[in-house]
């Protein structure tokens, strides 16, 4: 991955060298080599089992009440994509 955003980098600096990018660059993002240790997913084990619909109302209720969002803020609707 680092290889080919240098690659990328050096690219768009000879296309166009006087002209500004920006390169997005998650090398930590959570997908294999990376996944994450099974002692820590040990950790959280069953702290989701309510599910999306449910995690979402809990957070977005926790937000509201910490002033993160605005009281009025409106949860997303899950994507069909994903099962309840």
């Amino acid at each position: 991955m680092t290889d080919d955003a240098i690659t990328w980098i050096h690219r768009q600096k000879s296309i166009a060298t006087d002209k500004a990018f920006f390169i997005y660059f998650a090398s930590g993002a959570a997908h294999a080599p990376l996944h994450i240790p099974k002692e820590w997913i040990d950790k959280f084990k069953g702290q989701f089992d309510q599910g999306w619909d449910k995690v979402g109302e809990e957070t977005i209720a926790r937000q509201k009440k910490r002033g993160v969002v605005p009281s009025d803020t409106i949860l997303t609707s899950r994507p069909k994509e994903i099962e309840a």
